[in-house]
């Protein structure tokens, strides 16, 4: 399978509005869709259910019970999720779309995307505030609100605000900044997780978002030479040592994102710091890692955000742009 999207009940569980990401599967919603429509159609109508685990002795024909471990499992399916002990508290598909809830009640957000990926074990959604803003003429930036978690013991639930490029679908977190709000919060699979609580906590401001795009634009009215990329780039990726003792991995990696600076959509043959760092999120969106929802982890939450949030600060001190 090219993708790892839930296919449980033999369909695919996701959702969206407007255009269909990824391998064109899920059901496109229209925006104002409620929330249980939103809920059946993305495969969130299903609860975890735990039982105590359990092993066959082949000797004595006997099934005895772990101690401290439970099998989480899907109650529509009844497939195993992940063996855990008895203190994680997993997050029910339904509470994600409820995190919203009041969001969108509001008419603050609206849902654009939710899906299932790895059969269940993990799962997200992502809401828009229906507003938009430019670094420069045609390249259009919008806001975006996060929820991603797990019931494998691969990640905490993670709340985020990020920003997604329009032109390229780059998706960009929302750097800390001055107003000192963070842009994610983090819950532990613990009975006392308070979800609601990281709402409170990243701040949800349309400040946080203004501050944001300033900082971008700051970035776009940076030139910056072929030169001074590569020396970000290799600064990036620790391959500033002499060509003869850089791994071919290391060379091709180089190559590839000084390729996507040049030519990812948006450039236009413009050569500023916005563009570097677009080249630079492009790559870690759509070129790097072998699967789209991989990458789509990995670029959300995982090791290629980690490199965007660094390429930013990279940029910054090497093109002398203050934060």
């Amino acid at each position: 399978m090219s993708h790892e999207i839930d296919m449980s009940n033999n369909r695919a569980n996701m959702a969206y509005t407007g255009k269909a990401p990824w391998h064109k599967l899920g059901v496109e919603l229209k925006p104002d869709s409620p929330l249980e429509i939103w809920a059946t159609q993305a495969g969130f109508d299903w609860t975890i259910l735990q039982t105590p685990a359990r092993y066959e002795s082949n000797l004595r024909g006997a099934t005895r019970i772990v101690p401290d471990k439970h099998v989480l499992y899907r109650s529509d399916t009844l497939n195993a999720l992940a063996v855990v002990g008895d203190r994680y508290v997993p997050v029910q598909p339904k509470d994600v779309m409820e995190w919203f809830r009041d969001l969108i009640e509001c008419s603050e957000y609206k849902m654009e995307t939710a899906g299932m990926l790895f059969e269940g074990k993990r799962f997200w959604a992502m809401a828009n505030n229906d507003t938009s803003d430019y670094v420069r003429k045609d390249d259009v930036i919008r806001p975006y609100l996060f929820f991603y978690t797990s019931c494998d013991g691969t990640s905490a639930s993670i709340a985020a605000q990020s920003a997604v490029r329009v032109v390229c679908n780059n998706t960009l977190q929302l750097a800390i900044n001055s107003i000192g709000q963070k842009t994610a919060a983090k819950r532990r699979h613990t009975i006392n997780a308070d979800l609601n609580s990281m709402k409170t906590e990243l701040g949800v401001a349309p400040e946080q978002f203004a501050a944001f795009m300033n900082r971008m634009r700051a970035l776009a009215n940076v030139k910056v030479s072929p030169v001074t990329n590569s020396e970000i780039v290799k600064t990036l990726f620790d391959a500033n040592d002499d060509q003869e003792n850089l791994s071919t991995r290391k060379i091709n990696i180089v190559a590839k994102v000084l390729e996507s600076i040049a030519t990812s959509p948006g450039t236009n043959g413009n050569r500023s710091a916005w563009d570097t760092f677009n080249g630079i999120t492009y790559y870690v969106d759509h070129v790097q890692g072998r699967a789209d929802d991989t990458r789509f982890q990995s670029a959300m939450i995982g090791t290629g955000n980690t490199l965007k949030q660094k390429a930013l600060v990279t940029i910054e001190e090497l093109c002398g742009i203050a934060a």
